[in-house]
């Protein structure tokens, strides 16, 4: 038998994206999937009829439309500056934390590739 380390948190070439107060960051391998650059717009939809939990699924993809919310390079992240959204991404997911964006759950709306943000806080701990 082989043992391997046993670890929750996502690995950093993984797509995150992590949800503070008052933004939302985008990590590297994040950017690189949803293909944007410092001034592109990224736009998040949920989803009408799926849920989990009574809580619709979420889906983040760049955008042309003006409605989304555009990105800022912060080193190699990329930031989304609204409180509104980072405040509605906590109530809609399970409050501030890390999330995975699945490179496999995707949906097409309007010809833009959107993924799923993967309901589960990899920042918050059992407490049992």
């Amino acid at each position: 038998m082989e043992l391997v380390n046993y670890d929750l948190n996502i690995p950093d070439a993984e797509p995150k994206v992590r949800v503070y107060d008052n933004y939302v960051v985008l990590n590297a391998a994040a950017v690189a999937l949803l293909k944007v650059g410092s001034g592109d717009y990224v736009q998040i939809r949920a989803s009408r009829n799926e849920r989990i939990n009574g809580k619709p699924l979420l889906y983040i993809g760049r955008t042309g439309n003006i409605f989304g919310y555009v990105v800022r390079r912060r080193m190699n992240t990329m930031r989304i500056n609204s409180r509104k959204l980072a405040r509605s991404l906590q109530v809609s997911l399970d409050g501030c934390g890390c999330y995975l964006v699945s490179r496999d759950d995707t949906q097409i709306v309007d010809n833009e590739v959107t993924y799923n943000i993967f309901f589960r806080n990899y920042d918050k701990k059992d407490t049992d």
